[in-house]
C-alpha cells in the first residue's frame, strides 16, 4: 500500500462507538435497532471500510487531481465521482430504503 492509499481507521471507530460511547447499552437497546448486536455493527464497519478502501479511495485519487473548484455558485466535483460514484450510492440507498427485509428473514440453519 503507498502512502496515497486510504485506509479506514475501523480500530478507532470500534473504539468511539463501544468503549466511549457504549453502543451496545444505549443505541442497541432502543426498540428500533433490537435486531442488531455489537457482532452486527463489527461487520458494518469492517464492509463500509472495505468499500471505502477499495471503490472511493481509489476515485480520490482521480479527484486529488482534478480537483473540486466553485463555479456558478456551484461546486463542481471529480467527474469521475459523480459519474461512478454518485450512481452506485443511489441504487443501494434505494435498496435499502425499498424496506426489503427477506434477507433477514432467512434461517440461521441456512448458513
Amino acid at each position: 500500500m503507498s502512502s496515497t492509499e486510504y485506509r479506514a481507521n475501523v480500530r478507532d471507530m470500534k473504539f468511539i462507538l463501544h468503549e466511549m460511547l457504549n453502543i451496545g447499552e444505549t443505541v442497541l437497546k432502543r426498540e428500533s435497532f433490537k435486531e442488531f448486536g455489537v457482532d452486527d455493527i463489527n461487520m458494518i464497519l469492517s464492509e463500509a471500510a472495505k468499500f471505502a478502501e477499495t471503490v472511493l479511495g481509489p476515485a480520490s485519487k482521480e479527484g486529488d487531481r482534478e480537483g473540486c473548484r466553485f463555479d456558478k455558485g456551484k461546486v463542481m466535483s471529480a467527474r469521475f465521482f459523480v459519474h461512478n460514484i454518485l450512481p452506485q450510492v443511489f441504487s443501494l440507498a434505494d435498496g435499502i430504503l425499498s424496506g426489503d427485509r427477506s434477507a433477514l428473514e432467512i434461517a440461521e440453519e441456512a448458513f
